[in-house]
């Protein structure tokens, strides 16, 4: 494995490189029984593919995939919902489970990054794309638009941090329609009249929304997908054993075909 992530019990990071050789487990799995993802929702299409394709190339059961905000999802976890492998779209989500004592830092890996954009249906006309660059993104706050809740979405924790960032927030919050996930906001978005905040991922999977304009990456911090394994997980070998396919060529290779920056 090219990239670990480590944690340390105050939520900072540390980035460490080690060879996959280093990364050792004892076998605790039931071979016939998949073992079980809890995954960002951003992450459907593509983890859906994934977990396919491994299974048939490694003759492996197709894992079970739970799919929900990370922030659901954690809080679920720390409430003792079973899970072999989380795989969150924001750092913090993972530190907050870190607290607990059920994770160890040689299972942290980075999966794959994104992007987000300010995207609007394919049946709005000429819509956003008639405004200059620059006047885009204030002009689209003003007005009601779609965005994942930041409270339990990393995308919409992403958005809010942009707006702050440009300075848009207090206005903003006040036009903004919140979704549970992003999946949800992009649900929300195909159903036109309304533009908002999604990860370019989500374009993909969707013929009836279209980017207007990507956010300017240094408004926000990298969007970093992190695959954390419980210590206790039942299915644990297997769940490193995919880990470690989904950062080879292979793995990678699904995650940008479904619109994901290679990590």
């Amino acid at each position: 494995m090219r990239l670990i992530w480590s944690f340390v019990k105050s939520t900072a990071l540390c980035l460490c490189f080690l060879s996959s050789s280093s990364t050792t487990a004892q076998s605790t799995d039931d071979d016939n029984n998949p073992f079980i993802i809890f995954a960002a929702a951003s992450l459907t299409g593509a983890l859906t593919e994934a977990g396919k394709v491994w299974a048939v190339q490694s003759g492996n059961p197709e894992p079970r995939i739970s799919l929900a905000a990370s922030a659901v999802l954690a809080r679920q976890m720390a409430a003792g919902a079973p899970a072999d492998l989380f795989i969150s779209a924001n750092q913090r989500w993972i530190a907050y489970l870190l607290q607990d004592d059920r994770w160890i830092s040689d299972t942290l890996f980075e999966v794959a990054e994104n992007r987000l954009v300010l995207a609007e249906s394919t049946s709005d006309g000429a819509g956003l794309n008639t405004l200059s660059t620059k006047d885009i993104i204030p002009y689209s706050v003003q007005n009601p638009f779609v965005m994942a809740d930041p409270n339990l979405s990393p995308a919409g924790e992403y958005t809010k941090t942009a707006l702050m960032s440009m300075q848009l927030w207090d206005e903003a919050k006040n036009n903004a329609v919140y979704a549970g996930n992003v999946r949800q906001a992009l649900a929300l978005i195909e159903r036109g009249g309304l533009p908002g905040f999604v990860y370019k991922s989500d374009l993909v999977r969707s013929g009836n929304v279209r980017e207007v304009i990507e956010v300017p990456s240094g408004a926000h911090p990298t969007i970093r997908y992190i695959a954390a394994v419980p210590v206790n997980a039942k299915n644990r070998e297997s769940a490193i054993e995919f880990l470690r396919w989904m950062t080879s060529s292979a793995g990678q290779d699904i995650l940008v075909s479904h619109g994901f920056q290679p990590r």
